[in-house]
């Protein structure tokens, strides 16, 4: 835990809060065309940059899918599922959740740490009071 004591880890309740803006991120970089796409491609993705128009529902493929099926995830309170899932999503669409996805793991990792130390206290006081008469 010492690693993360000096700046501390995002509650699951932050990460979900964040996760909306996150996704709406993701989505436009997902559809980023490219340098090498031609001025149409290009002014569409600058517009929808401005303006974010992105599925809701979990079902089908693509980045919408994917994210609609991680926020889903994250709602549940599933940070390990939501990784999971947000591993299908597309490099440039990948690159714009990578802060999220770091946050998340730290908070993986102190749950797992705290869930080890109480998990341990738990045995030694079963210990202790199997040892007394």
């Amino acid at each position: 835990l010492r690693p993360y004591a000096e700046n501390g880890v995002p509650s699951r309740a932050a990460l979900a809060a964040d996760f909306d803006a996150v996704a709406a991120k993701a989505a436009v970089a997902a559809r980023d065309p490219g340098e090498r796409a031609g001025f149409l491609a290009r002014a569409g993705y600058a517009l929808s940059a401005i303006v974010t128009i992105r599925r809701v529902g979990a079902g089908g493929e693509g980045p919408d899918a994917v994210l609609a099926r991680a926020g889903d995830a994250v709602a549940l309170g599933d940070l390990e599922g939501a990784l999971k899932i947000l591993r299908e999503l597309p490099p440039k669409a990948a690159q714009a959740v990578a802060p999220w996805r770091s946050r998340a793991l730290q908070r993986i990792a102190v749950d797992r740490q705290v869930a080890s130390i109480r998990a341990l206290a738990l045995s030694d006081l079963m210990a202790v009071s199997r040892a007394r008469p």
